[in-house]
């Protein structure tokens, strides 16, 4: 997820620039990617770890605690499944050491190996918690694999056994996947009202946004842009609104990353950029001013007068 992250901002900063000239090819892909934008925001990193964390809690009133629930609780998922692979349990507790094996499989991107192992455990457990998490395991990999439809069905399955909000994150991502809007809203909804995380209000926006509800996007945007305090958070809001044409919300970004960490040049040129695409022309300004020690600007401010040329601006 990191690296598909990271991957969109090199291309998204090689087109800013380098924006003169045919670069076609790389909107369009980026246009893809962004379509799947989502996607960084499965919170599959998430709740990996917050299921680590779940089926730790699990381990412990089960009265299982080995050296490879150890490892697992340390995040050495290699060598837990090792040792777990060596020990045993009794009647359910053996069922869990079979849990934390899915999940190390899992999490070492053992597909295969995870699927078989959940596949054993819906045959053999009696518990309704280690059910759970087998289902939750079972989504998780459909989703790792794009399969929305099959994740939900796991999904909703681990759903009727617990009370896991994450669960319920997790469903809004496939349903968004699939189109399906008014689910993904409801689902993000839940979740941010549990939970009260920023990253959902991103997950929210965005569903909101594909459903043409602009406004009410634009205020669950506004309402994170005013809960995250990290340089790194502002930047993803401010580029993904500056991309769908919310360029006020994007400068609002912009103003509060420089409330945080000053009036830096970047964040200068990010905000007249902005102001300059929602038709403020003292943008231009502020443009050709931080031209003079910024080429980066410098391109900027020839693409607005070059719209304003062609009667595009």
């Amino acid at each position: 997820m990191k690296e598909w992250m990271h991957s969109w901002h090199t291309l998204y900063d090689s087109v800013w620039q380098s924006p003169i000239g045919d670069q076609t090819q790389a909107i369009n892909k980026l246009e893809a990617m962004t379509e799947q934008l989502l996607h960084t925001w499965g919170s599959l990193d998430e709740s990996i770890h917050l299921l680590k964390e779940h089926v730790s809690k699990l381990g412990n009133s089960h009265a299982f605690n080995t050296s490879g629930t150890q490892l697992f609780d340390n995040q050495l998922y290699e060598e837990a499944l090792i040792e777990l692979n060596k020990e045993q349990g009794i009647g359910e507790t053996e069922n869990l050491r079979y849990l934390y094996i899915a999940y190390s499989s899992l999490y070492t991107n053992q597909m295969n190996e995870a699927r078989h192992v959940f596949y054993t455990l819906i045959q053999a457990t009696t518990s309704s918690a280690i059910l759970h998490f087998t289902y939750v395991g079972l989504g998780l990999i459909e989703m790792i694999e794009r399969d929305a439809e099959k994740a939900i069905h796991y999904l909703e399955k681990a759903n009727c056994l617990a009370d896991n909000i994450d669960v319920v994150y997790n469903l809004g991502v496939c349903y968004y996947w699939l189109g399906s809007y008014d689910y993904a809203v409801n689902c993000f909804h839940q979740f941010a009202v549990k939970r009260e995380d920023a990253d959902s209000l991103m997950a929210l926006g965005l569903a909101l946004y594909a459903q043409d509800r602009k406004e009410e996007c634009r205020g669950v945007w506004l309402d994170f842009a005013e809960q995250v305090d990290t340089i790194n958070e502002l930047v993803r809001l401010a580029k993904i609104t500056e991309w769908l044409g919310e360029h006020d919300l994007a400068c609002y970004c912009y103003e509060q990353i420089m409330f945080i960490n000053g009036k830096e040049s970047d964040w200068l040129h990010g905000f007249a950029w902005n102001k300059a695409l929602a038709g403020d022309d003292r943008a231009i300004e502020l443009l050709a001013h931080l031209a003079e020690t910024d080429k980066n600007a410098g391109k900027s401010l020839a693409l607005i007068q070059s719209a304003n040329v062609d009667g595009t601006g």
